[in-house]
């Protein structure tokens, strides 16, 4: 489980970390969505970017859906 002092906000459970150790940004967000439009938007690359999860790191199926012919 993650240190809770990271997460200073009960309704913000994800929370992004990127740039520089000495210009280091951290952002908390309430939804995955919001998360993924925050990366989008500034064009992070996943190299650059660090993400903590409060609970768990949310699972998404594998399975993709075929077009129907």
């Amino acid at each position: 489980m993650i240190d809770s002092s990271l997460f200073p906000y009960e309704n913000h459970p994800f929370r992004l970390e990127f740039g520089e150790k000495k210009n280091l940004s951290i952002c908390w967000f309430n939804c995955e969505e919001y998360l993924q439009k925050h990366i989008t938007r500034h064009n992070l690359k996943e190299k650059e970017i660090t993400i903590h999860y409060r609970d768990e790191k949310p699972t998404r199926s594998s399975k993709k859906h075929k077009k129907s012919l």
